[in-house]
């Protein structure tokens, strides 16, 4: 089951000035690893606001705004109240996994969206949403595949960014009579 998580009192210098406990906001959800955050709260925040402080391999998932936005932490954070925290019993589902889970259901979950002006997602449109279970062997090993299958996509658009440079730099001169 996700929690979500609580923001401090805007404009409340005690709770911001100086802060040293991550706090994860939407902007902060890179469909990947998140090894930092924009912005810091203190310790007085964190207590009176009641936020959780997560651990690493917690799996995020944007609820409002930009939904279905997803993270994994690399580090230990508390999360704003627009982010559906998970920290899976790691014997039974492995957090990449159900990482990966949450990205292939991306459209799924912006189709159940509510709202006219922007859609948001909740909780419970979260919790009553099916993703397969396999046994955790077969989850790692799924894991496993997509890994490579980034690195091999993230070569290729490496390639692609080269080529498009080169192309640049050839255009630029040849149209520059050099």
């Amino acid at each position: 089951l996700g929690s979500s998580g609580a923001t401090p009192r805007a404009g409340e210098a005690r709770f911001y000035d100086n802060g040293t406990v991550p706090f994860v906001k939407i902007g902060d959800l890179n469909d990947g690893i998140i090894h930092g955050t924009e912005m810091m709260v203190t310790e007085a925040a964190a207590k009176e606001s009641r936020l959780q402080l997560k651990s690493e391999g917690t799996v995020l998932l944007a609820m409002y705004r930009s939904i279905v936005k997803t993270g994994v932490l690399g580090i230990k954070a508390t999360t704003n109240q627009a982010i559906l925290a998970f920290e899976p019993d790691v014997a039974r589902l492995d957090p990449n996994y159900l990482h990966y889970a949450l990205l292939r259901f991306q459209r799924d979950f912006v189709s159940l969206g509510r709202g006219a002006t922007q859609k948001n997602i909740n909780k419970q449109i979260v919790e009553d949403f099916c993703i397969p279970l396999p046994s955790l062997l077969e989850q790692r090993e799924i894991v496993n595949s997509l890994r490579v299958l980034d690195r091999v996509l993230e070569s290729l658009r490496e390639a692609c960014r080269c080529g498009e440079h080169s192309r640049d730099a050839l255009a630029t001169a040849l149209l520059s009579g050099a």
